[in-house]
């Protein structure tokens, strides 16, 4: 199987924020960078804009074939797709959605996360997300699952979770999405954290 890192890139108020996640491809051969690339864009992307202000920027996404070391293909397409979720100037660049990624087995090696900002403040209480905040979240989330998880994914590729510096064939397999219902904060994804 190969494994792929997917770097995607956003903007919110002049600070670039990234999301990095991993990729697995059973076929044996194969290398669908500008597929899976067209497929952030397109369907991961174009469900999350749908749960963020739109104040983010979502403008190009790097996928690295890491199987075996890095130093494989790389592709990077940009692009411009906005936040859909309203305009909210009192966005703060430190709060973010956080999705949870499980494979269900216990363990730190064996969950993920990705941060999500351009979450607007009236969508959490006392440091929760209440019902019209998680009411936004409900369909991408369930597009995700539709779109990524190796269950119910049309595409070959789906997420899985690989930590970094390990060996390129141990990783698990994501089986659900799930958001959290308290927020994180979007300074651990800055440019460069994962990679």
């Amino acid at each position: 199987m190969s494994l792929f890192r997917v770097t995607l890139n956003m903007l919110l108020y002049g600070s670039v924020c990234q999301n990095v996640m991993h990729f697995g491809y059973p076929l044996p051969s194969g290398t669908p960078l500008q597929d899976i690339a067209n497929a952030i864009e397109t369907k991961w992307c174009g469900r999350v804009r749908n749960a963020v202000a739109t104040d983010v920027n979502f403008f190009s996404v790097t996928v690295d074939n890491i199987t075996g070391g890095s130093g494989g293909p790389t592709f990077t397409k940009n692009f411009a797709i906005t936040g859909n979720a309203g305009d909210e100037a009192s966005c703060s660049l430190n709060v973010a959605a956080v999705l949870r990624l499980e494979s269900g087995l216990s363990g730190r090696r064996n969950r993920g996360r990705v941060y999500i900002p351009g979450q607007r403040p009236g969508w959490f209480r006392l440091g929760i997300l209440h019902s019209s905040g998680a009411a936004v979240w409900a369909a991408p989330i369930l597009g995700l699952k539709a779109d990524f998880l190796q269950a119910t994914a049309t595409d070959p590729w789906h997420l899985v979770i690989w930590t970094v510096g390990g060996p390129t064939d141990d990783y698990r397999i994501v089986t659900d999405i799930v958001l959290r219902s308290t927020p994180g904060s979007m300074r651990k994804r800055m440019i460069g954290i994962g990679i």
